[in-house]
């Protein structure tokens, strides 16, 4: 399958994928993401990565601070300090005493924004799961509409891998990484460091609206300026949960201010929780070109400094599969 067509997995089918091959695992598993929760969603593969331990497999997880605020399930105050917090901490506790590593990343941070880790990635072996937005707790798994990529490259593996390790590491220094990029068989990743106010992802989304002559953008949020502005010049078809339909308070203020949202039309009209981010652009020669990644395309990010992981890519294999899951799932 090595520089074959990524895959595009819904969220079921991904922890799938990603349990039969945790089962199999022979060198390593690295797993990094915003939000990674014990839970009926996960329970398959996080007891695979758990067994792959007494095997020697080399097993890295990299957890998201904001896996504590993230469980709809509970109350606020019980996420932080009750149950999901000691539940959360018990996961932990799980893989350690397995032989695991474990990083809780962004705890050293005065404010959970701010450099916080937004990227979603499994490598197992050199099966690489990326390029989407799922998170691995109930609501990422059952609940929204999402993907992930699955591709098989040992190059890929070892980058990913690579920045895993750094972001565990500056997670510790409480510093930032530098904005990168790396040319693969199925385009350029692209790979925000956490540098408050820069976003290579971001400024690619913005070049590639501005010579674009028709743009399809799917996000959970509004996106933000100066890419909304190319947006609403262009002909553009633009898809974002509209404002108050979160079922959280953060994400409806993410959402946008109801005066920004107003400026940006929004054809998204679907009842199920938006959380894809990708966006199409149809240039003037006819070709396309897609990015397609964590990055929500809004302003937050960028001042927060997130951390974040896209590929941009002009192969017509993956975009197809990017307009398939928006014709099915969004439009």
């Amino acid at each position: 399958m090595e520089n074959d067509t990524p895959q595009l997995l819904l969220p079921r089918d991904y922890v799938a994928k990603a349990t039969e091959l945790a089962k199999k695992a022979e060198r390593r598993i690295y797993v990094t993401g915003f939000s990674i929760v014990r839970c009926r969603a996960t329970d398959s593969l996080i007891d695979a990565m758990l067994d792959a331990t007494s095997r020697q497999v080399e097993v890295h997880v990299a957890a998201g601070i904001f896996t504590f605020v993230t469980d709809m399930d509970d109350s606020l105050v019980s996420r932080v300090f009750g149950k999901t917090m000691w539940k959360n901490n018990k996961l932990r506790s799980e893989f350690v005493r397995a032989g695991a590593d474990f990083h809780w990343l962004g705890a050293n941070n005065m404010f959970y924004l701010v450099g916080c880790t937004h990227s979603k990635w499994l490598v197992i072996d050199d099966d690489v799961f990326c390029f989407g937005g799922v998170n691995l707790n109930k609501s990422g798994i059952e609940d929204r509409t999402d993907y992930i990529f699955h591709l098989k490259n040992e190059a890929v593996a070892d980058r990913l891998v690579k920045e895993q390790i750094a972001i565990e590491k500056q997670s510790r220094d409480k510093k930032y990484q530098h904005n990168t990029t790396m040319d693969t068989p199925y385009g350029e990743i692209l790979l925000d460091g956490g540098h408050i106010g820069r976003s290579v992802i971001f400024d690619r989304a913005v070049k590639l609206a501005e010579n674009a002559e028709k743009i399809i953008l799917v996000s959970q949020y509004c996106p933000g300026k100066p890419l909304a502005d190319v947006l609403i010049e262009k002909n553009s078809s633009i898809y974002f949960n509209p404002k108050g339909t979160a079922s959280d308070t953060a994400n409806n203020i993410m959402i946008g201010t109801k005066n920004q949202t107003k400026l940006v039309p929004n054809l998204y009209k679907r009842h199920r929780y938006l959380h894809a981010k990708f966006m199409i652009g149809i240039m003037p020669d006819g070709s396309r070109r897609a990015i397609t990644g964590s990055h929500n395309f809004s302003s937050a990010g960028i001042i927060a400094g997130t951390h974040e992981v896209a590929l941009e890519t002009t192969r017509s294999d993956i975009i197809d599969q990017l307009v398939d899951f928006y014709r099915k799932y969004v439009a």
